[in-house]
């Protein structure tokens, strides 16, 4: 990720100019994003608050980031600003924008209707969501379908800040019963921006009613 040496008057005009709806896009924000260790590097100490805030201590900040509490938004002449890391997805969240993707009817994975089914034919096809925003998820749970056969299998990806799609849970088997799986925690807990289903072994068809994944 790049760094942004910017004094703060300049970046604010230059890289967070809204668009016409008056909104901030999320592409703007990830422009502006460096890496924690070029962070660390430019945080100044602050031992005491001045009149108008508290400031962290370098260690403080840094222990911060770490955490991952924060990521960096930008640096400048002004010092570092941090954002904070987002929300936790709720399944709300996962439903803002149709599912997409290669496989039959991906619209059909969160539309919030168990009554229709998003359908893979071949290893690879996947179906993704586009997330809103930059969200925590923890677990997920799939609705399923009388057609999926023993050894149909899946992965889950998210989509990080750079714009990859990164392989989180593996060889989950598609459900061959019309109800919701328990809820199951994904092998790594992971901030998003979007998540993907990809078709990983295939007997014939696989299906799969609706997806719902969120952050406990």
């Amino acid at each position: 990720m790049g760094s942004h040496n910017k004094a703060a008057g300049d970046m604010f005009k230059a890289v967070y100019d809204p668009d016409a709806d008056g909104k901030i896009a999320l592409a703007q924000l990830v422009d502006a994003v460096c890496s924690e260790t070029e962070a660390a590097g430019l945080i100044t100490a602050h031992t005491t608050p001045d009149a108008h805030h508290t400031k962290y201590l370098d260690t403080e900040a840094v222990a911060a980031i770490e955490a991952g509490d924060f990521y960096v938004l930008a640096t400048g002449e002004a010092g570092v600003i941090l954002l904070s890391r987002g929300a936790l997805l709720t399944v709300a969240d996962m439903q803002v924008n149709a599912g997409t993707g290669t496989t039959e009817t991906p619209q059909n994975i969160n539309d919030g209707s168990t009554a229709n089914n998003a359908h893979w034919d071949a290893n690879g096809e996947y179906v993704e969501i586009l997330l809103d925003g930059y969200f925590y998820a923890t677990e997920f749970r799939q609705y399923g379908n009388l057609s999926n056969t023993a050894g149909d299998k899946f992965k889950l990806q998210f989509r990080n800040l750079d714009g990859d799609w990164v392989d989180n849970t593996l060889n989950i088997e598609f459900l061959d019963a019309v109800q919701w799986s328990d809820w199951a925690s994904l092998t790594t807990p992971v901030w998003c921006t979007g998540i993907r289903v990809v078709c990983t072994a295939l007997e014939g068809h696989a299906y799969m009613n609706e997806l719902e994944v969120r952050g406990v």
